[in-house]
């Protein structure tokens, strides 16, 4: 579920940031692996996985392209508030666009996949800022 309240304190940033002992803010990077600290919390990734975080790649179904991120359990986060699919053509600072859940965007489970346009040539990232805590 991807709507647990984030004021209870369980599973925010704070809490993956001590239970890792993780330095740094949500957009830091405490391993140096060129993944923001944000990005390994929505996915459950742990301060032992310094040096590399594995991403979702592109998936091609039929001609259909797709990427599908699989966040944490815990992870309590509410899309569109915390975390988010951003979309751009040309990956200039400012020409990325927020997509929105139902339309390109879908969740079942733990599982957030972005399916591109059909004929669009665009770049997809995930961009998670918290919930950081209580």
């Amino acid at each position: 579920d991807f709507g647990i309240d984030p004021g209870s304190g369980s599973g925010s940033y704070s809490d993956w940031q001590t239970a890792n002992s993780t330095a740094g803010g949500i957009d830091d990077d405490h391993d140096g692996d060129d993944v923001k600290n944000g990005i390994e919390y929505f996915l459950g990734g742990a301060s032992d996985n310094t040096g590399f975080t594995a991403l979702p790649g592109v998936d091609n179904s039929g001609g259909t392209l797709s990427t599908t991120w699989t966040k944490a359990s815990d992870y309590p986060g509410t899309y569109g508030t915390d975390f988010w699919v951003e979309t751009s053509g040309t990956l200039l600072p400012g020409s990325w666009n927020v997509e929105t859940l139902g339309v390109n965007v879908t969740i079942t489970g733990d599982d957030m996949k972005f399916t591109f346009p059909a004929g669009a040539k665009n770049f997809a990232r995930l961009v998670v800022v918290g919930p950081v805590g209580p």
